[in-house]
């Protein structure tokens, strides 16, 4: 069976979700795949999508290739692995191209981590699971007590993960996290031009996200979970760029009509009509103003690819 290493507890977790809330009136990203959200989640990918997925992992395995020592052993660290589905397929091709690759899955909801775990039993790569807030201060030292320090490190972000976050924040904490000589690889939603054309493109497409009843259902479950009564407010969208990574940023949120009340850990929480909740980020990028982000904090762009129209993978190495 795949080890699950804890790092973090889910209770300091539950805290910690609360805590955000209360403090900044939002849900914190990570929120959103637990509990319910987990289920959701791992229900939303069709047979369809994973046939998709086998086709386009065979095509980031490829480009991930390209990139590693041919005389050592691979240590793959995916940070936000979720349930392992697409780690499950990358390895099974590594596997078949006879590489000798070490798998650390990081995830920060339990029920992905356990998901994870079962889709991942029957491999025969080497393959370990960390149940962890990579932002945590004792992660760095878990992970670096854990992997084999003669292996060539490759650390992934897959899933487009990478935009649901503080971009200053995460990029700070990935040169932190991954040294000298160590591959990263990202993948997020982004293009090679970033105009009005494509702008008003995207707007339309993640206006979905509040129509769509999965999708609806998916941004309530944590504020169902928190004791907000959706019924008192309406899921809002909107847009809007940063200067200084020249992304687009969707914002979804949640609009208060009516005051309410409610019991948060035995406290009482009181929300005002007009109140606004933030809910979850969506961020697409143009990979010029992408690759000097990452480079002006010592990573070295080794080069890149489009998967589909909008799905866009960079690997780098870190000077």
């Amino acid at each position: 069976m795949v080890k699950i290493k804890i790092v973090s507890s889910q209770n300091t977790m539950e805290k910690e979700k609360n805590k955000y809330f209360k403090y900044n009136l939002g849900v914190d990203q990570k929120a959103f795949y637990f509990d319910e959200g987990a289920e959701m989640f791992c229900k939303s990918i069709s047979m369809d999508g994973l046939n998709k997925g086998i086709k386009f992992d065979s095509d980031t395995f490829n480009f991930i290739e390209k990139f590693l020592e041919k005389d050592k052993d691979v240590s793959l660290v995916s940070l936000g692995c979720g349930s392992g589905i697409r780690e499950k397929i990358l390895l099974n091709i590594a596997e078949e191209k006879g590489y000798d690759i070490k798998f650390y899955g990081v995830d920060s909801s339990f029920q992905m981590i356990e998901k994870a775990q079962e889709n991942l039993n029957e491999m025969k790569t080497s393959c370990e699971l960390i149940y962890a807030d990579f932002s945590e201060e004792n992660f760095f030292k878990e992970l670096n007590s854990t992997i084999d320090k003669k292996s060539q490190k490759v650390f992934a972000f897959l899933g487009a993960t990478l935009g649901n976050v503080p971009q200053n924040y995460i990029a700070d904490k990935l040169n932190n996290m991954v040294n000298s000589d160590d591959i990263l690889i990202i993948e997020v939603r982004g293009t090679e031009k970033l105009d009005d054309l494509a702008s008003n493109k995207y707007f339309k497409k993640y206006l979905f996200n509040i129509t769509d009843e999965d999708e609806i259902n998916f941004l309530y479950a944590p504020l169902q979970k928190l004791g907000i009564d959706i019924d008192k407010g309406k899921l809002m969208l909107n847009m809007n760029r940063e200067d200084a990574i020249k992304d687009l940023v969707f914002k979804f949120g949640f609009k208060v009509n009516q005051n309410m009340k409610f019991k948060l850990n035995n406290e009482k929480i009181t929300l005002l009509e007009g109140d606004y909740i933030k809910l979850f980020e969506i961020r697409v990028y143009e990979l010029k103003a992408l690759k000097k982000f990452f480079e002006i904090r010592n990573f070295k762009c080794l080069g890149f690819q489009m998967l589909n129209e909008d799905l866009l993978q960079i690997a780098f190495k870190k000077l």
